[in-house]
């Protein structure tokens, strides 16, 4: 039987994983990405606040943006000293968080044991969790330009925390592992009060035409007065100038789970069938408040996404349907105008469809353009997004796996 082409390769290769364990001893790794969108609108007009009613949002999840943007700019290095140790650094911006700021996504050291890649490994730094793909991917390795509704709104898009990972690791077969974190990541809180726990589980095979790489994880993590940090005067966005919504908090604990898959059936030599999913819930426990009212909150939400792609040859077209199921249950004098500040009370469940397209133009370089109909804020509007997508390695060392 034929092998897929290598554009096919690279294409599903940047989906699938963001986590890597470089393999060449004494070999240095420099990767560079970059994404560049053009929208015709945006989520919100740019003087509002992105909240979807019925969830309290924070972390990095901010609304897309009318005109050109850089949605991300990121440089890695990683490097492996022995046969055991290494160390992986990334700075970046990322979907124009903090008026595009560079940061230290990533410093984290790794120590493998009993070959390349594990089966067990350690790490210990600021890394991004590894429960589900979806809150390591960033914008240039997505065939949307938007992240999924779930991971925005129930995790903060991405999950860069400071922690350790201890897991047993089969690039080609089960893995499994443990991460406990600080609680600097949405939706937890650091501090004596706060952190975070989840466990994994993930399966990748390929049997003839047919592959699959599915996972099921759970997440526990507790808040102690939690703000939506994105619209505060440390981390103020897009200098809005309306008045910024009411200063409700969170404290309690929340419980997360989730079940994520990739099935791909490949056709011939330059054709492939793909179809993603992934299907979160979390269940928040505790109360809200301001400084002078508070509120017993019962939180229980769901988010699914639906995906099917078609590869055929440089080309990957895809579908997206997406749905949130937000129910809040508050008890307490103030329960309703806390309810009504902390944007708590909605009528309908969020939902967004999607058609995309991306053309792997080059081995490096990538065009995309998505349509989208997004009513996640209730009414429903379209907004059309064209980007360039820049991935490659600066070095010419030993690949990751």
């Amino acid at each position: 039987m034929k092998t897929v082409m290598p554009w096919l390769l690279l294409a599903i290769s940047q989906q699938v994983t963001a986590h890597s364990i470089p393999t060449g001893i004494g070999e240095p790794q420099l990767q560079v990405a970059m994404a560049v969108t053009a929208r015709s609108a945006g989520a919100v007009e740019s003087d509002q606040y992105w909240r979807i009613p019925g969830v309290m949002m924070g972390g990095h999840a901010w609304p897309a943006q009318q005109g050109l943007n850089a949605d991300e700019l990121s440089l890695s290095f990683s490097y492996r000293m022995d046969e055991n140790l290494f160390a992986v650094i990334k700075a970046g911006q990322q979907d124009g968080h903090d008026n595009g700021a560079v940061e230290i996504e990533h410093a984290w050291l790794g120590y493998v044991c009993c070959g390349d890649t594990g089966p067990l490994v350690i790490e210990v730094g600021k890394m991004s969790a590894t429960f589900t793909p979806s809150v390591s991917e960033h914008s240039s390795a997505r065939i949307f330009a938007d992240a999924s509704l779930p991971a925005d709104a129930f995790l903060g898009r991405h999950f860069h925390d400071q922690g350790m990972r201890l897991w047993r690791h089969n690039p080609q077969g089960f893995s499994t592992g443990i991460e406990l974190w600080q609680g600097h990541a949405f939706p937890a809180t650091a501090g004596e009060d706060g952190g975070a726990a989840d466990v994994f589980a993930s399966l990748q095979h390929r049997s003839g035409r047919f592959s699959l790489h599915t996972g099921v994880w759970a997440l526990f993590a507790r808040a102690d007065q939690r703000a939506d940090h994105r619209y505060s005067e440390e981390h103020s966005h897009g200098g809005l100038n309306n008045t910024p919504p009411a200063d409700i908090r969170f404290t309690g604990d929340s419980l997360l789970s989730g079940v994520h898959a990739l099935l791909g059936w490949q056709l011939n030599s330059r054709q492939a069938l793909q179809l993603r999913l992934e299907w979160m819930q979390v269940d928040a426990d505790g109360w809200i408040e301001d400084e002078t009212r508070r509120a017993d909150l019962d939180g229980q939400y769901q988010g699914v996404v639906v995906q099917p792609e078609w590869v055929m040859g440089r080309h990957l077209f895809a579908l997206r349907a997406e749905q949130l199921s937000l129910d809040n249950y508050l008890s307490g004098a103030a329960a309703l105008p806390l309810a009504e500040d902390a944007n708590l009370i909605t009528g309908h469940n969020p939902w967004r469809l999607g058609a995309g397209w991306r053309w792997q133009w080059r081995k490096a370089v990538a065009l995309r353009a998505d349509l989208t109909r997004d009513a996640s804020l209730g009414s429903a509007e379209n907004r059309v997004a064209i980007g360039l997508l820049w991935q490659q390695a600066l070095t010419s060392g030993a690949g990751h796996h």
